[in-house]
């Protein structure tokens, strides 16, 4: 049950990205929540939001009981810090490596490695952290499917300054924004699920037979 509510939501999602942002060249999306009409506009990440790249990562800093997590080009945190280099509520991009162009996003303080950049907005004012995130996301391929041709895939910082954003008035993007936070938390619940149901049936079935 479980499986199939996540592989729906994760269709669904999947769905309604692509008509929720505007296609290439245009300037409206084919769905929009009603209450809003304008055109969207374009932007350059560079005039968005302020990109840095992260810091060496010791590993023998590292920390499973420390409470900062550690990002460093790969899909997920690689470990634990007792400090941390960044605040909380950044997107993050893997710089290099075989993830390099995988998009994350951190609601906590962390560790930024050199193989990370940090994506911090101007102005939260104008633009929501979350919408942004998505809309990213959405165009990651963007990313992993063009790295520069070189030993390691790579992103350089200039790739992730010119990624051309576009978006609405913050009240729309807020309602875009709270809403796949919303799908994306429902998504979360079913895969947490999925996996403590998974590793109760192996359990039992180590223990029930001989």
């Amino acid at each position: 049950l479980h499986q199939r509510k996540y592989d729906a939501l994760k269709s669904m999602k999947k769905t309604l990205l692509s008509k929720m942002f505007p296609k290439n060249g245009e300037d409206i999306p084919e769905i929009r929540f009603k209450e809003f009409t304008d055109a969207w506009e374009q932007r350059k990440l560079e005039d968005i939001a302020d990109v840095s790249i992260g810091e060496f990562v010791i590993k023998s800093k590292q920390n499973d009981d420390a409470p900062y997590p550690v990002f460093n080009g790969g899909k997920e945190c690689t470990g634990y810090y007792d400090e941390y280099n960044n605040e909380a509520n950044k997107i993050v991009i893997s710089a290099r490596g075989a993830n390099a162009g995988f998009v994350n996003i951190v609601e906590k303080r962390f560790w930024a490695g050199n193989s990370c950049y940090s994506i911090s907005i101007k102005d939260e004012k104008m633009y929501h952290l979350y919408f942004l995130y998505q809309f990213i996301k959405f165009r990651e391929s963007l990313f992993t499917e063009f790295q520069q041709a070189a030993n390691i895939p790579s992103v350089s910082k200039k790739d992730v300054l010119f990624f051309s954003v576009e978006h609405p008035l913050f009240e729309e993007q807020n309602e875009i924004g709270n809403f796949y936070r919303a799908l994306d938390s429902l998504i979360t619940l079913h895969q947490r699920k999925l996996e403590e149901l998974k590793n109760m049936k192996k359990t039992l079935l180590q223990q029930m037979f001989i």
